[in-house]
């Protein structure tokens, strides 16, 4: 886990406990995460701007003010209205932001303008209350090549509706369904179970993974497997 620089150590300063192995590392937090004083982005080791975004996301639901200086990319911070939609309370000037972290962000329409960004906001949805509808997941497509799978192996269910999209010549009736291109709009609804892959009984009951079982089934969660059939790729 040396290729991960400083973010080991950043992760533990936000109150998560960390362990890590040659080829593995492991990351818990049960509690709100502590606020960041001051974060600057640097070339490796020190913190990644491709990370930055992902943790402005992170930290906009943290327990006290953030600090956060740009050096590298200057048009990272093009998620932070998006953010703000959603509830999240950041200042933006130059190459600085503010973020004072709310307790929990909503879910909004939102557009992607660049792939870290994008990876950011599917963070920040999950988070959130409610259904995120984010455009531009063409960028986050170009640069992960199946982040559907990656949460999924998290325990985190990610599903896409089918959106129509209509030819703009008006001779034609030819309808796109759902093919993510350019200028479509992709709807993500993000379930995510706490206690996968918990033992049976140990769930929460208020889990939406819950859905289909009996109110007196002490079962458990059903495996994101289950749900092959309805999860569409994003």
């Amino acid at each position: 886990v040396q290729h991960l620089g400083t973010l080991p150590h950043l992760l533990e300063q936000m109150g998560a406990v960390v362990e890590s192995g040659k080829d593995w590392i492991h990351v818990q937090m049960e509690k709100r995460c502590r606020p960041i004083p001051n974060i600057v982005t640097a070339p490796f080791p020190g913190f990644s701007t491709d990370l930055q975004s992902a943790l402005m996301a992170v930290l906009s639901t943290a327990d006290g003010i953030s600090f956060v200086e740009e050096k590298i990319f200057e048009a990272r911070f093009q998620i932070v209205p998006e953010l703000m939609k959603m509830g999240a309370s950041i200042v933006n000037q130059d190459s600085f932001a503010l973020i004072e972290g709310v307790r929990r962000l909503s879910g909004a329409k939102v557009q992607a303008r660049e792939l870290r960004g994008g990876a950011g906001l599917i963070m920040a949805a999950l988070a959130a209350e409610g259904e995120t509808v984010m455009e531009g997941m063409e960028y986050v497509r170009r640069g992960y090549e199946d982040i559907k799978g990656d949460l999924k192996s998290l325990g985190i269910v990610i599903y896409r509706t089918h959106v129509e999209k209509r030819n703009k010549n008006k001779d034609s009736k030819k309808i796109d369904r759902g093919t993510g291109g350019t200028g479509s709009t992709v709807h993500i609804r993000i379930i995510f179970c706490r206690c996968f892959p918990g033992a049976a009984g140990d769930c929460d009951r208020k889990c939406l993974l819950y859905q289909g079982r009996s109110s007196g089934s002490a079962t458990g969660c059903r495996k994101p497997s289950e749900y092959a059939s309805g999860i569409s790729s994003v």
